[in-house]
Order: C-alpha cells, then sequence, then structure tokens
C-alpha cells in the first residue's frame, strides 16, 4: 500500500473513529486483485477458469458490485495497518461512512471507519456482601435441587449487575441489537412469520423491543464482564485439558472462545456458591 494520510479520534466511551484516505494507486491495486479473485472461477466460452482477460472479467461484475469490492478490500488493508501503527484493539468490525460521494474507480475515496475497544468495567466489592447473605438462605452445593441451583444462580448474576458499572460505546450497543434483530428475522422466517408479526403478538412494537433488547446486552455485557473481572482477581483459570474434555463431550461447541467461556462462568458460579 501507498503512504496514506489518516486521522484518529479516540472518544471517552472507548470507541474510535480512523478517517483513511485511498489513494488511486491503493484502488487500482485493490481492483486488480478484485479482478484476479473473479477471474478464477468466471466462465466464458472459448475460456478455462482463471484465463479470460481481466477486461471481459470486469465487464461481467456490475460496477456497483465491483466498487463495493474493491472498497471492502482497499480499506481492510489501511484499516489492519493503522489498528496496528496505533496499536489499537477493536472487538467489533468497523462501520463505514465515506465521505467523497459519489464513489467511482478513477477518483481517491476518504471514508471514516468507527469501532470501538473493550469499555471499562467495574465490580463494587460490596458484591460479595449480598453473595454471603443469600447463599446464607440454603444450600447451593451438589445436594441443592437443579431448579434451586439455576434459580440462584440468576441472583448471583442480579447482584452482579447491581454493583457492576459499565457504559457501552454506543456503537457496540447498537451492533449488538442489530445482531440480534437478526437472529430474530431468521427464528421468524422459520416459523413461517414475519418480524411485524411477531411483535404484534408479544403486544409491542419496534421501538420498544428495541429499548428491551438494549437492557438485555447491557445487563449480558456486565455479568460477563463481571465474570472475566472476578477470574481474574481470583486466578481462576481454565486449562487446555478442561477445554479439551470439554469440547469432547459438546462436539457442536467448536469455537474455542466460547469453550473457554463456559469453563470460566462455572468455575466463577463455583467461586460464587463457597463465599
Amino acid at each position: 500500500m501507498t503512504d496514506t494520510s489518516t486521522d484518529l479520534v479516540r472518544n471517552p466511551d472507548n470507541s474510535f473513529t480512523l478517517t483513511l484516505t485511498a489513494s488511486i494507486t491503493d484502488i487500482d491495486q485493490s481492483r486488480q486483485e478484485v479482478l484476479q479473485n473473479h477471474q478464477q472461477s468466471f466462465q466464458k466460452d472459448g475460456f478455462r477458469p482463471g484465463k479470460a482477460p481481466l477486461s471481459m472479467v470486469e465487464e461481467s461484475i456490475p460496477l456497483t458490485h465491483l466498487i463495493e469490492d474493491v472498497a471492502s478490500s482497499v480499506f481492510s488493508k489501511l484499516y489492519g495497518q493503522k489498528i496496528k501503527d496505533y496499536q489499537l484493539k477493536p472487538i467489533i468490525p468497523p462501520k463505514i461512512s465515506f465521505q467523497t460521494p459519489p464513489i467511482d474507480l478513477v477518483h481517491e475515496w476518504q471514508a471514516s471507519l468507527t469501532s470501538c475497544e473493550l469499555p471499562p468495567h467495574t465490580l463494587d466489592p460490596l458484591y460479595q456482601a449480598d453473595i454471603k447473605s443469600l447463599n446464607a438462605q440454603g444450600p447451593t452445593g451438589e445436594s441443592a435441587p437443579q431448579s434451586d441451583k439455576d434459580g440462584k444462580v440468576a441472583k448471583y448474576y442480579d447482584i452482579l449487575i447491581k454493583y457492576s458499572h459499565c457504559d457501552l460505546p454506543e456503537i457496540l450497543l447498537e451492533t449488538e441489537i442489530q445482531h440480534r434483530l437478526s437472529g430474530l428475522i431468521d427464528q421468524t422466517s422459520q416459523a413461517g412469520l414475519t418480524v411485524d408479526q411477531y411483535l404484534r403478538s408479544k403486544n409491542t412494537t419496534l421501538e420498544q423491543y428495541r429499548q428491551q433488547l438494549a437492557s438485555r446486552v447491557t445487563q449480558d455485557w456486565k455479568i460477563n464482564q463481571s465474570i472475566s473481572l472476578i477470574a481474574q482477581e481470583q486466578n481462576i483459570q481454565v486449562s487446555q485439558e478442561e477445554l479439551n474434555s470439554l469440547k469432547a463431550k459438546n462436539h457442536n461447541l467448536s469455537n474455542p472462545n466460547i469453550l473457554y467461556f463456559v469453563l470460566l462462568e462455572q468455575k466463577v458460579v463455583s467461586f460464587l456458591s463457597s463465599l
């Protein structure tokens, strides 16, 4: 990539915006790479796959699609480099907004890319007093009925939420809401319903549902961040052997990060029940 101008704006909520400029050289280079990738699967009478001229390949791609692919390629490279340069640790894909419309392939591009790092989180040590008080109300060990255990774990989480402080960046909250809305669309579609039909059945509106999602997302983040913080403070760790054992028992859980957190959560809950 050639030299490009960039500006970084950091926000108090741990979000940030990078303003990146892609030169004509950058755009041409990514355009060639995109066309070469399409060339490998391009089929045309008289040409074997991967052998058709790039000019013919380009003619077969709608201009808007080509620009989208080139933009994705060029800004992915620029963004990745600047993330390293500024030692940023984004936790979600960036939201891109072009600053120089209309977009074509013969002028340089400028765009802002917004993402965020892990938001700061604190947990008031007074949470332990509430946990101890809750534990004193009844058994929480192996002898307790499963329904009692599940109910107590839910109360543990309510306490963690109560004593947790975590301000989520707006872009993180919106990304999580959109992800859950996408899940709702898939679920209602499989059930033969539209989202509007589902919401009417719940006697709620889309805006009210979004507000509910925002509350759930915030609570989930507080719980998960609290679990990680308690594990760090109490030196609670998960071994590779434990990960391998859980993976062997749950073949549907293949994501190592999810496996790790499942075990970490179990260990933190065990710690809370021992208070």
